[in-house]
């Protein structure tokens, strides 16, 4: 079985650390995990954009989008790779794949994905963020791009030119899920969390919720821990 985890929020908002978090605690449950980001997958379309017709290359190996229907491109490429797992899946084992994007409009990005791939065995964190503290979050994460020695390899440049204008706008809330619902997704499947605290109490938040989703699953609520390799 797949189980797939939509994590999504603005660049800033903490959705990289709740992907992160729900791949520990699915690794330690027994699960096989694949994390797929489309950050990567724009990022290699910005390095074959040598004319900059699409990208405007900015510092720290960055870019910013000049034409926004690569946005759409890149999530095809996403649902793409999703459906490459379910071909290569060779055990009954569980395997979770993590979903992970930032839009201006969840809806609008959700279209482009059919009806049963966001209702079979799909989950969704929605990571709620004030637009400023994200940028303060950016910063800092801009900071490490200059630090080798701080990075932890998540860290991914974003100019504070689109932050400001395209993720000006944010629909995650009620609506969202409203939307989901009617596309077939239960509301329960829907999770959102607000990362307007410490770090501490979102990393808490974030490990409710994927004890939420977890124990409603009864094949990795009942599943052995793994123990984490020694030596």
């Amino acid at each position: 079985m797949i189980i797939k985890v939509f994590t999504l929020g603005r660049p800033g908002s903490g959705k990289s650390t709740a992907a992160e978090q729900l791949a520990k605690v699915a690794w330690n449950r027994g699960l096989s995990v694949r994390h797929i980001d489309d950050y990567r997958i724009l990022l290699e379309m910005a390095q074959w954009d040598t004319a900059h017709a699409q990208f405007r290359p900015t510092v720290y190996g960055g870019f910013d989008v000049l034409d926004f229907s690569v946005l759409d491109e890149a999530l095809k490429q996403v649902r793409r790779e999703v459906l490459e797992v379910y071909e290569e899946r060779a055990s009954k084992d569980i395997q979770l794949v993590t979903i992970e994007f930032a839009r201006d409009n969840y809806q609008a990005a959700l279209k482009l994905f059919d009806d049963g791939f966001l209702r079979d065995n799909t989950y969704f964190i929605f990571v709620e963020a004030d637009l400023n503290r994200c940028i303060e979050r950016v910063s800092a994460r801009n900071f490490s791009l200059q630090q080798p020695d701080e990075q932890d390899g998540t860290e991914h440049y974003v100019s504070e030119y689109i932050l400001r204008s395209y993720y000006a706008r944010d629909d995650v809330g009620d609506a969202l899920r409203r939307y989901l619902a009617g596309r077939g997704v239960h509301p329960n499947k829907v999770k959102l969390i607000a990362n307007r605290g410490s770090a501490q109490c979102f990393r808490s938040e974030v490990a409710r919720v994927i004890d939420e989703i977890f124990d409603g699953i009864p094949q990795v609520a009942s599943a052995a821990p793994r123990l984490a390799p020694t030596g």
